[in-house]
């Protein structure tokens, strides 16, 4: 094997080691004299990614964004989603109503943008409305005369049922009476002993006194006997009577207010052409018809319960909106800072029933920014979204099913046993997570799923090359920072030290670093020291000055080491 001797490499000269930026290289005299940046530079690639990421709308394209902090992700993905106008479907709005077949799992409303605050207000006038004028059906003519009718046919027949009773307990020498046991009556048979009533219980009394005789007793008691138990069946057929009387009565008050209710609640469902509205609407009548005491009156809307707590029986008519887009103009963007399990997919609340128990309703239910974002865009960092619990599980069964279903953290890890099971809601967010290259890849080797889900890459980069024209837009960078933070201007020497730093950082000559918060720190100081001298333009001692300060606070270590060698604790060949 014949091995090939290496070329002797040219030696770079101490000039070479270093690029230098030199001020005539840039067309102007100081930072007043150029435009901001619009936009941001250096990222062509991911301006793509992100791009197709944002306008492409099938299932699955949502976004991951990697790179190194500082190259400006966030402020990026912030300023394309606030410019771009991609096509944004119809926003809506959701609400929840009582389901009134199964009332622990609440019936979802979806309406076009504004039309729930409508519907809401309209059901509150429809109950307010049936609540003032039932009572007036029921309490005026023609109602009073027919429910007159059908009391005078039910006492009659409770007349003639207890007098054919009567009638057959005088020939044997009993009576009819009635007995008061607690704050209830009932009716009891007697004995007629020189025409006064008295109770089988005194018979052994009336023999002592020779009033009758132990015979006589003792027939009494045996008829006793026999007629109480024909007074059971009567008393029976007395309840019956009256229970039938009273069904006639609530079918004669269904009957006297159901066109009301029948008119009203269609006139409301006409403005509503909605399915599910017209099936819950169509509920609602039936609830009401089901629940006359209240709106008659005779039951109040409101009561105290004996552990201080109020009941609202109206309470299952309301109107819980979960999300509002009244106000919504645009595709909604949410750039969740706290993604919570909470506040990302949203809360059942519940409240102590005054026995150490918890009960919940729908209208307890609450939406988070999740909901808040549908048919939009919801950017998330994906290191808190992995940190929080019960986050990351959830995050990916709604975006791989389309649903979101609103539950307490608690019941997602089974901890409790769920109050609620809202109908679950379509969802049509667009998640947009933000994280560092090694998130990604373990994420997309080990995650089952996460590929199907996270489809777009955009992956930006942490250096540019060094060219004419990114010397200008390095240059219009540096005016936006000063314009934003409203800092001192700059010089063109200045300006020139920044972009040369701007190399150093990117650690190549023909390179310029695009992690742009390392030149904003730096242009910081620089105003700083700057300011603190009374200077009215930030000068090339000022960035060396901010350069030279910042490297000092971080290099302990470097200072540390540089001592060692020199008194010979490190030997250095």
């Amino acid at each position: 094997m014949q091995y090939l001797k290496a070329p002797k490499q040219k030696e770079l000269k101490a000039n070479e080691l270093k690029w230098i930026c030199e001020p005539d290289s840039l067309e102007f005299e100081s930072t007043d004299n150029i435009k901001p940046i619009e936009g941001i530079m250096g990222q062509e690639r991911a301006l793509k990614a992100l791009k197709i990421g944002v306008d492409l709308k099938s299932p699955g394209y949502n976004i991951f964004i990697t790179g190194l902090s500082g190259t400006g992700k966030f402020t990026t993905i912030k300023k394309m989603l606030e410019t771009i106008s991609p096509k944004c479907p119809q926003l809506k709005d959701y609400a929840y109503v009582n389901n009134f077949k199964d009332p622990d799992r609440p019936a979802l409303l979806t309406f076009p943008a504004g039309d729930a605050r409508k519907f809401q207000k309209d059901l509150y006038t429809l109950i307010k409305f049936l609540q003032e004028n039932i009572p007036l059906i029921l309490e005026n003519e023609p109602f009073l005369s027919t429910k007159k009718k059908l009391l005078a046919e039910y006492g009659n027949a409770q007349q003639t049922m207890m007098a054919s009773f009567e009638a057959k307990l005088q020939k044997d020498g009993f009576t009819l009476g009635q007995v008061k046991v607690g704050e209830l009556t009932r009716p009891e048979i007697l004995i007629v002993i020189e025409d006064k009533p008295v109770f089988i219980q005194q018979l052994e009394e009336f023999v002592k006194s020779e009033k009758i005789t132990q015979e006589q007793a003792e027939e009494f008691v045996k008829k006793y006997s026999s007629y109480q138990e024909e007074l059971q069946s009567v008393f029976k057929k007395s309840l019956q009577l009256t229970q039938n009387f009273q069904e006639k009565v609530i079918d004669l008050e269904k009957d006297a207010v159901n066109d009301l209710i029948t008119v009203t609640i269609g006139e409301l469902g006409k403005g509503y052409k909605i399915k599910a509205v017209t099936a819950y609407l169509k509920h609602v009548a039936e609830n009401i018809l089901q629940n006359l005491d209240v709106f008659k009156g005779q039951k109040p809307a409101q009561e105290k319960t004996s552990d201080g707590y109020w009941i609202d029986y109206l309470k299952e008519y309301d109107v819980n909106i979960v999300l509002d887009n009244s106000n919504v103009k645009q595709c909604p963007v949410v750039i969740e800072t706290s993604p919570t399990y909470t506040n990302l997919f949203g809360v059942i609340e519940k409240n102590s029933d005054g026995s150490g128990g918890w009960y919940a309703d729908f209208t307890k239910i609450k939406a988070g920014s999740f909901l808040r974002a549908n048919d939009g865009y919801l950017v998330i960092n994906a290191i808190d979204a992995f940190n929080e619990p019960g986050v990351w599980k959830t995050l990916k069964r709604a975006l791989l099913y389309g649903k979101l279903e609103i539950q307490d953290l608690a019941n997602a890890f089974q901890f409790t046993p769920s109050i609620l099971k809202p109908q679950p809601i379509e969802i049509n967010t667009k998640v947009i997570l933000i994280g560092n290259s090694y998130i990604y890849s373990m994420l997309s080797e080990y995650e089952n799923d996460f590929n199907k889900i996270f489809k777009i890459k955009a992956d930006f980069d942490y250096e540019m090359k060094r060219t004419d024209n990114a010397l200008v837009e390095y240059s219009r960078v540096i005016k936006k920072l000063i314009e934003n933070e409203k800092l001192l201007p700059m010089d063109k020497a200045a300006v020139a030290k920044l972009i040369e730093y701007g190399a150093r950082y990117a650690g190549e000559q023909n390179k310029l670093t695009t992690r742009f918060a390392y030149i904003a720190d730096l242009l910081r100081e620089a105003n700083f020291w700057a300011t603190d001298v009374g200077e009215k333009k930030i000068s090339v001692y000022n960035v060396e000055q901010a350069y030279e300060s910042a490297r000092e606070r971080h290099g302990l270590q470097e200072s540390k080491l540089s001592e060692m060698i020199n008194d010979g604790t490190i030997m250095i060949d």
